[in-house]
């Protein structure tokens, strides 16, 4: 029963996608190329990770910056 509804519901296949392995090809007018290469989640996700980080410091110098600095101390 759970192989049938896979094939009825194409995101409960696992995939989430209607045609996994491009035999619409012709039809939809697109070229299949596969598949996601495995670098490219790695690369992003450091790419979106340092960008992050940036953000970040960016957002912490800011703070600082406007923040009022603490008084002197008398001697």
């Amino acid at each position: 029963m759970a192989a049938l509804s896979g094939i009825h519901n194409p995101a409960c296949a696992g995939d989430g996608l209607p045609d996994p392995h491009g035999r619409l090809q012709g039809l939809l007018g697109y070229t299949s190329f596969g598949g996601i290469i495995p670098w490219i989640p790695l690369f992003l996700f450091v790419l979106l990770f340092g960008l992050s980080m940036d953000y970040h410091v960016f957002i912490l110098s800011r703070i600082r910056a406007l923040a009022p600095s603490p008084p002197e101390p008398d001697y």
